[in-house]
């Protein structure tokens, strides 16, 4: 079985929309199910309840400071 690629805490962002979610909105994943691959549970910013996502409707967000 491959290692997932997020897990809980890694900050994300939906590369699509979806009923539930505009592309571009950010997110945390809360759980990365080890039952289904490639599926993450996203809290997204703004949101009460965390919607589930695949891997490929989803992006790392690069949390670094940009240099100014």
């Amino acid at each position: 079985m491959a290692a997932p690629r997020f897990q809980p805490g890694d900050r994300v962002r939906a590369r699509v929309s979806t009923p539930l979610v505009q592309a571009g909105t950010p997110g945390t994943v809360t759980m990365a199910y080890s039952t289904m691959r490639d599926a993450y549970e996203v809290r997204f910013d703004g949101q009460h309840a965390a919607i589930l996502m695949r891997a490929d409707e989803l992006e790392r967000v690069d949390d670094t400071p940009e240099a100014v």
